[in-house]
């Protein structure tokens, strides 16, 4: 009984976080969902894909916590209860991986609608009638997936940073002063970065970029990009933005 009551407290606290922390992207995936189901639409791999590459350091804060809550429980086990719980956990590695495998294939914007069940839908009636839509589909989704993924990474490596400021100096054709101010940002925020992967570095240094664009170490890398572009922003002169929208147009 006092086990568990551990578990139990444990698993209340840890999801009542985990919804706090993760409420956006659930109730806008939730809602989204309902919409199109209840209008008859059919979900696509595009979208599909983006689903599940918002959802990922969802997934990743709950295996979090589910660790987190298992290693609290195992501390209370017999060994008897040990060896059990190692079995389940196996099995659940197990389950895991493939889903992971199915997940890595929706990101890559590789869904069908037998993945869910929906083979049989009428939403999806006409991708069995012109399979090149779906291909078509699944092309565009893999290409928007490429591009997320390089995006990701470049948030996470500052050693890519200076790409975008290079690219933002020659948009906007900024003058001497105005590239001295870009590029000594930066530097700063090139520094904090360094500094913080170097306060991380044994949590760090085993994750490939894909990985860390994804994992919660990343955040605050992430966070220093968004800070960068925030202040490239001002720098550019109402005439040098007008002329480089009119390049656009």
């Amino acid at each position: 009984p006092a086990q568990r009551r551990r578990l139990e407290s444990s698993v209340y606290s840890e999801m009542g976080w985990f919804l706090v922390k993760n409420r956006k992207v659930l109730w806008d995936q939730i809602s989204e969902f309902t919409s199109m189901r209840s209008s008859g639409q059919a979900f696509t791999p595009e979208l599909i894909a983006r689903w599940t590459r918002e959802s990922e350091p969802l997934l990743a804060d709950l295996r979090e916590r589910l660790d987190r809550t298992v290693e609290s429980l195992e501390k209370t086990m017999t060994p008897q209860q040990r060896e059990i719980l190692k079995r389940d956990l196996e099995s659940l590695e197990r389950r895991q991986a493939w889903i992971d495998e199915m997940r890595r294939r929706w990101a890559d914007g590789g869904w069908e609608p037998r993945d869910w069940g929906l083979e049989k839908d009428p939403a999806y009636a006409n991708w069995k009638s012109n399979p090149q839509q779906l291909r078509h589909q699944r092309r565009r989704a893999a290409r928007q997936a490429a591009r997320e993924r390089r995006a990701l990474i470049e948030a996470v490596d500052e050693t890519l940073w200076a790409r975008y400021v290079r690219q933002f100096v020659r948009k906007y054709q900024l003058d001497e002063g105005q590239n001295r101010t870009a590029y000594s940002i930066l530097r700063e925020l090139q520094v904090r970065a360094r500094d913080y992967k170097q306060s991380r570095r044994k949590e760090i240094e085993h994750l490939p970029r894909h990985k860390l664009a994804t994992d919660p170490l990343g955040e605050p890398l992430k966070r220093m990009f968004a800070e960068l572009k925030a202040r490239l922003e001002p720098i550019p002169t109402a005439a040098q933005r007008e002329a480089a929208d009119g390049k656009m147009d």
